[in-house]
């Protein structure tokens, strides 16, 4: 029987390193034996009741898909915005639900999803990342910095209302008392460059980050 590494990282999409990398970082340091996956037959294939995972953690509310695969089940979410997959229901099958802040734990709570054991605050890493960015690249601005941090989704995005706004008015040539920091979804250069292609021409064009 194949000897399984104790914790697993699925990451099924791309986004999803946002949340496993960090924890694959964390746990290099610790030297703790550690595989991270995209292919859910090669779980399958390495382990099933028998042979389990002592930990899985996965990016979304899929326990039903690994629970023969693992001793404890957690999942990370994948966004800071309330997608439903975050608050799906279908995440009381966890033991552990990781959330960014004690906001979105109240939230769970609210909406009854609870997971087996506990919640496990452990903020937003790639947002850490960004706020220390701000605060120790622009500090001489103060207050005076925006931060966009625009999806992927078109229904739920700012980014064509942005794009008119700055051809029709140049909404950012008045924005010159501002430091402007862009920080794109991860598939948003795939998806739709033409957003990208909009964000790289107006750092150009004004300075900003």
């Amino acid at each position: 029987m194949q000897k399984l590494p104790d914790v697993c990282l699925f990451k099924k999409y791309a986004f999803h390193k946002s949340c496993m990398h960090p924890i694959s970082k964390e746990l290099s340091k610790l030297e703790i034996d550690h595989l991270v996956e995209s292919k859910r037959h090669k779980i399958y294939d390495m382990s099933d009741e028998n042979n389990k995972f002592k930990v899985f953690v996965i990016g979304d509310e899929w326990a039903d898909l690994f629970r023969k695969n693992a001793e404890i089940l957690c999942t990370t979410g994948h966004s800071m915005a309330n997608k439903n997959t975050t608050l799906d229901k279908k995440n009381s099958a966890m033991d552990y639900i990781y959330v960014p802040s004690q906001y979105y734990k109240t939230e769970f709570i609210k909406r009854g999803i609870f997971p087996r054991k506990n919640f496990v605050v452990t903020g937003y890493p790639p947002a850490t990342k960004i706020f220390k960015f701000v605060n120790q690249k622009i500090k001489k601005v103060g207050p005076k910095n925006v931060l966009f941090a625009p999806t992927y989704n078109r229904d739920l995005s700012i980014m064509d209302a942005l794009i008119k706004a700055e051809r029709e008015h140049s909404i950012f040539d008045k924005m010159f008392m501002f430091d402007v920091v862009f920080k794109l979804h991860p598939v948003l250069p795939k998806k739709y460059p033409e957003h990208h292609q909009f964000v790289l021409d107006l750092a150009a064009k004004y300075h900003f980050i």
